[in-house]
Formats: structure tokens, C-alpha cells, sequence
């Protein structure tokens, strides 16, 4: 399951521990997460970690708030599973979308060490 939460043994949608941090950590750096977002997909779950990533990208003065999130929210889990959908993946699309995730963060990992 595409969720930080679940990669610790909980239920995605009850969220834990890994969905309380990321709230938190997506009202300090103002990444706007409404009810409807919330209908959609829990805020531990790799697109909406994506979306974070992407939020902080154009913004001035956002290093240390990149590298914070990618080390302690993203680089955790993240490529380990898009590891394990890459190989298990039975359509193609889902197989190139999970070596594409890796791709970008392989690439952040020296880029923001």
C-alpha cells in the first residue's frame, strides 16, 4: 500500500504516528490539505507526499524543510516500495510509474544530503 503509515503497520486511513507527523509537518510549511484532499487519499500517502515535495520546490529558502521531508518522511519507505511495485507489477504503467519515483529520489538523495 502506497502509504507511510501502512509501512509501519497501521491502517492508512487511522493514520498514526507517520500521519500525525505529516500533517503537522505539511501546516508548517504551508501545504494546503482541505476535507475534500482528505476524501481523496490520507496525508501519509505517497502521491500526497509527492504533491509536498512539489509544494516546497519553487519556494525560496526551502533546503532545510526539502531535506528534513525527504529524510524523514519520504526516504524511509518510499523506495522500498516503489522497489517492490516495480517488480511486482503486473501492468506496465504502474511498473514505469514506481522506477520513475525511484529515479527522482535517487536523484534527491545526493542532490540534498
Amino acid at each position: 500500500m502506497p502509504y507511510a503509515s501502512a509501512q509501519h503497520g497501521v491502517n492508512p486511513w487511522l493514520g498514526g504516528r507517520a500521519r500525525t507527523r505529516m500533517e503537522a509537518f505539511m501546516q508548517r510549511v504551508g501545504f494546503a490539505y482541505d476535507a475534500e484532499a482528505l476524501r481523496l487519499a490520507p496525508p501519509a500517502h505517497l502521491t500526497v507526499e509527492l504533491a509536498v515535495l512539489a509544494h516546497l520546490y519553487p519556494e525560496e529558502d526551502t533546503a532545510a524543510a526539502i531535506h528534513e521531508f525527504l529524510h524523514e518522511h519520504v526516504l524511509p519507505w518510499a523506495p522500498t516500495y516503489c522497489a517492490e511495485v516495480a517488480t511486482a507489477a503486473t501492468l506496465s504503467l504502474y511498473c514505469m510509474a514506481a522506477q520513475l519515483v525511484s529515479a527522482l529520489l535517487a536523484d534527491e538523495v545526493p542532490a540534498r544530503a
